[in-house]
């Protein structure tokens, strides 16, 4: 596995038979809702390549929580990912159980990118 962050080097290019794939960790962001439309804004991002699909069906709540320490929270946050080729406001799927992390990596399409999103609780917002 080899981290990176936006802008630096070049997105893998994996084979079409490949078990790896890039995990786009989004963090330090603000979700507006909006009706029929829900809006992702001031976040960075981190990416993680060349991710195993067997070991990171393996993924425990401890290693994600020492990732989230390591990106400084200190708050509770929700762990969401977004569903291959979904908008948004239908494609995001909040991660609670090593199952939901079963599921995740079993739904990874031909981009070969999953989309995580880290979201404090205290930073999304409902507007008119």
């Amino acid at each position: 596995m080899g981290a990176r962050l936006k802008g630096h080097s070049l997105t893998p290019v994996y084979g079409e038979n490949s078990k790896h794939f890039t995990i786009a960790w989004h963090y330090g962001n603000i979700f507006f809702l909006k009706p029929n439309n829900l809006k992702y804004e001031h976040g960075k991002v981190n990416y993680m390549d060349f991710v195993d699909v067997d070991d990171f069906s393996e993924l425990t709540a401890d290693r994600v929580a020492r990732f989230i320490k390591y990106l400084g929270y200190k708050i509770l946050i929700g762990v969401l990912y977004r569903r291959d080729r979904m908008f948004l406001l239908n494609g995001l799927v909040r991660i609670k159980t090593i199952e939901d992390v079963k599921v995740m990596s079993s739904g990874i399409g031909s981009s070969k990118l999953v989309e995580v999103y880290l979201v404090p609780h205290s930073r999304t917002f409902v507007l008119p």
